[in-house]
């Protein structure tokens, strides 16, 4: 395949404030040649522009990128690395939420919706974090979830499954001591995917900050767990745990995650947390967990279970759900392709789990 090389001028794309330049032009890189744009494309551009890149101007070329680029990366999810993220500048992976989670499909007796990250009187170092990381605005969900948290109330979520994490990241962060070197958050997921993915997420917004987060899941050497937890350094302890329900409660039994610190409990997919066959691990695990401590749940149905944890557990919590849960499920997705040649579909894939936030997946 011949190809056209870009100038070194087109390739800075840090000048322009969009991420979806970013994406398109990594992927286009990767399926051409490093650094060069296909000419298949430079004959497309040619063709519906009426004229030749080769003669444009930087500012042209990106412009002109700009508009045949975006609506390749106009998908929507609410989760990025696995979390779900804000409105993106480019629209990408949550796009425009009000369309599929308006504030009219809320339901919630927290009156006080803030709709922007700078409203929230967030860390100022948080704030950047998450504006880096791509957030433009918060979603839906967000705009109702994270106040209540960082006020430290009580909350029950009901959102579809793979939604409201960075709800609840975004709000532990903003309360966290970093000078307190013990656990002062602790978050139970279902599986390990789902920790390992939490995990990563809280590292990256939380570097800032300072904030060290450690997933604790079966399947690895305990051993490992045990000496992170029982470090000679008490600052290397990490402040905020996620894991699996059975890790954990072997952690604590050999007294190894000290829990007399936690600030915040947070259970991710209760309703499968809370299901008969975890209940007697979460019920002791929460009568052990500092009664002092802020509990959050989120879950896609608000089971009975879920209501009974709530019941014997929580304090006067605040209630968010969304009226038509079917509904805004099947919106959350949206399919989208990327022509490549027939050799290239595997690493192209590759490419795109590096760059693209993927919460569920069907291949």
């Amino acid at each position: 395949m011949s190809t056209t090389p870009l100038t070194k001028s087109a390739i800075a794309i840090d000048e322009v404030e969009t991420l979806v330049l970013h994406h398109a032009l990594k992927l286009l890189q990767f399926v051409g040649e490093a650094g060069h744009i296909p000419t298949r494309l430079l004959e497309d551009i040619e063709r519906m522009t009426g004229s030749r890149p080769a003669m444009w101007s930087v500012n042209e070329k990106i412009n002109t990128l700009k508009k045949l680029l975006a609506p390749m990366w106009k998908f929507e999810t609410e989760d990025r690395t696995g979390i779900e993220a804000g409105t993106h500048t480019s629209g990408a992976e949550d796009g425009n939420e009000k369309e599929e989670m308006g504030q009219g499909e809320i339901q919630s007796n927290w009156d006080e919706i803030v709709g922007s990250f700078e409203d929230m009187n967030l860390n100022p170092d948080l704030l950047r974090s998450i504006q880096t990381h791509g957030f433009d605005r918060p979603t839906s969900i967000q705009q109702h979830a994270i106040l209540p948290l960082i006020k430290n109330h009580d909350l029950i979520c009901q959102a579809p499954s793979g939604t409201g994490k960075t709800a609840y990241v975004i709000s532990i962060l903003q309360n966290l001591d970093t000078t307190v070197p013990d656990c002062q958050a602790l978050i139970i997921v279902p599986n390990h995917e789902l920790a390992q993915q939490i995990q990563r997420f809280v590292s990256t917004l939380g570097e800032p900050l300072k904030a060290d987060c450690h997933a604790c899941i079966g399947g690895t050497n305990v051993r490992e767990d045990v000496k992170r937890f029982k470090f000679e350094s008490d600052s290397a302890r990490p402040h905020i745990v996620v894991g699996t329900l059975g890790r954990v409660h072997d952690l604590i039994n050999r007294r190894a995650l000290r829990i007399e610190a936690i600030k915040c409990f947070v259970i991710d997919e209760a309703d499968d947390m809370l299901s008969r066959a975890f209940k007697e691990q979460m019920y002791g695990l929460a009568k052990i967990v500092p009664q002092t401590a802020q509990k959050a749940l989120f879950a896609a149905t608000l089971s009975q279970e879920v209501s009974d944890f709530t019941e014997k557990f929580m304090r006067k919590p605040y209630q968010i759900k969304f009226r038509h849960l079917e509904k805004v499920t099947l919106d959350g997705i949206k399919q989208y392709y990327v022509p490549v040649e027939e050799d290239k579909k595997l690493n192209t894939l590759c490419e795109l789990f590096k760059i693209v936030s993927i919460n569920q997946v069907y291949i």
